[in-house]
């Protein structure tokens, strides 16, 4: 099975050692609609940009804005407590005397959000659109079968904005499509319903990162993409949290994903997200066969795959035989046998 980088009962104890700096937010503003949570570390050129987009919503329901600091050494700590200070009434500062990591900043702050929706924005990423918040959950509320929405973005790089506006083809995703996990979605272009209050934190453990929840949400509901939002700016630098990482572990990471919601569909079981998921696996196996010119590292057949990944050899069976997923997956996607 696969495995975490920290214990479930590290990221707990981790989550635990946090704290919430004190503020009038809880007893001012018993039920905001929206939460935004703003996830921080190692941001001090960029966070004041990322609060500001923030701060110049204009909204006619009440939002809370949670920041989850990490115990930053760049001076990104002194600035949130700040404003936090500046704005007891709105920021919500949730923090630990040491570094806990991405899981734990993030699942701490996720299970702290109170509102019927979230909307998270990066501390180095920033929105343009003072009626971001308003537009989106305004279509939220119009729309129930809807569990996301998002806007499109542009990318800085070295100060300076480029001219595309992504994603170039904008589109809707359905139910069946979030689950095989979709890209062209930056968490910061998106309001989703809250499922944190009500989810098993082990399952928040598991899929806390932005694929996996798309995947989740796609079990509550569509997703639509708003055409009427300004481009939020995605910021691309070294220090990113997704950019920093190896292209190759990237890759095996994303093919992990989806082997785990695929168990996770079958413990569930829900057979026909599971076979969605194993199908999306497949073509995404497909797709990546090579990792260069010289040397293969996956064999896909329709019993099962194999792959190598820093000298080990992963090999993965399908569930439960070759003969069963195929007569599912053709009757699930209308293929002729």
């Amino acid at each position: 099975m696969l495995r975490e980088k920290f214990s479930f009962d590290e990221v707990n104890q981790r989550i635990r050692d946090s704290y919430e700096i004190e503020n009038q937010v809880i007893s001012s503003m018993p039920d905001p609609l929206v939460s935004v949570y703003l996830p921080t570390y190692q941001h001090a050129n960029y966070i004041c940009e990322a609060i500001e987009s923030i701060l110049m919503q204009e909204t006619d329901f009440a939002f809370e804005l949670i920041i989850g600091e990490d115990f930053s050494t760049d001076g990104t700590r002194e600035i949130v407590y700040q404003y936090a200070e500046n704005y007891p009434y709105l920021i919500r500062l949730i923090t630990a005397d040491y570094n806990v990591q991405q899981q734990a900043n993030h699942m701490r702050c996720l299970l702290a959000c109170r509102g019927k929706y979230i909307a998270i924005c990066s501390g180095d990423d920033y929105w343009t659109d003072p009626q971001k918040l308003q537009k989106q959950a305004d279509f939220m509320v119009a729309n129930p079968e809807f569990s996301m929405c998002y806007h499109s973005y542009q990318i800085k790089k070295d100060g300076v904005i480029g001219d595309r506006i992504l994603p170039v083809k904008p589109k809707d995703f359905s139910r069946d499509e979030l689950l095989e996990t979709p890209h062209g979605m930056p968490t910061f272009t998106k309001m989703v319903i809250n499922i944190f209050q009500d989810l098993d934190v082990k399952i928040l453990y598991k899929f806390h990162n932005d694929y996996p929840m798309n995947a989740l949400l796609g079990t509550f509901g569509k997703c639509k993409f708003l055409g009427d939002i300004k481009p939020g700016v995605y910021r691309y630098h070294s220090g990113g949290a997704w950019q920093s990482q190896d292209p190759k572990a990237k890759l095996h990471n994303y093919f992990f994903l989806k082997m785990r919601l695929y168990y996770y569909f079958l413990e569930m079981n829900d057979e026909k997200s599971a076979l969605i998921c194993l199908e999306s696996l497949r073509k995404t196996l497909e797709e990546h066969r090579y990792s260069n010119k010289n040397r293969k590292i996956f064999e896909v057949s329709r019993s099962h795959l194999e792959f190598y990944y820093r000298g080990i050899h992963f090999k993965f069976i399908y569930y439960p035989v070759v003969r069963f997923f195929n007569r599912r997956v053709n009757r699930l996607f209308g293929k002729k046998n």
